[in-house]
């Protein structure tokens, strides 16, 4: 076992360790994930990951000392936990909507739009048992 896996992040640390397999996803569907990034995540079967919203953050000087600022996000991958490799970071939980197809000329605002209107706490209550 590799170290990514004996000490992994959780983006929901509450809640059960279970996850959907690779066979069972939707290519290009909006699904609730654990993974380091994001907690939402679009699937992209080709990849065998998750395409996500992730923060980008840049160190500014702020009153004498060096702080992490929040400056905007990018598209990124967070792959499938089960294919098993050193960058496997997300384990998908729940399937949540197909994106509508108006929404693929624009993923990055698609998934922060989601983001907003389908909040962490949301997401995390939905997958209590």
């Amino acid at each position: 076992m590799n170290e990514a896996k004996a000490r992994p992040y959780y983006q929901f640390p509450d809640a059960p360790v279970h996850w959907l397999p690779i066979a069972e996803l939707v290519d290009g569907a909006l699904y609730i994930v654990d993974a380091r990034n994001a907690f939402l995540g679009i699937w992209q079967r080709a990849e065998l990951a998750f395409l996500v919203a992730r923060p980008l953050h840049a160190p500014k000087r702020v009153n004498g000392r060096m702080r992490w600022i929040p400056e905007g996000h990018q598209l990124s991958l967070e792959y499938h936990w089960d294919k098993g490799d050193s960058f496997a970071t997300a384990r998908p939980r729940r399937f949540v909507e197909h994106v509508p197809g108006r929404d693929w000329d624009n993923l990055l605002g698609y998934l922060r739009r989601r983001e907003e209107e389908f909040a962490r706490q949301t997401a995390f209550s939905l997958l209590a048992p």
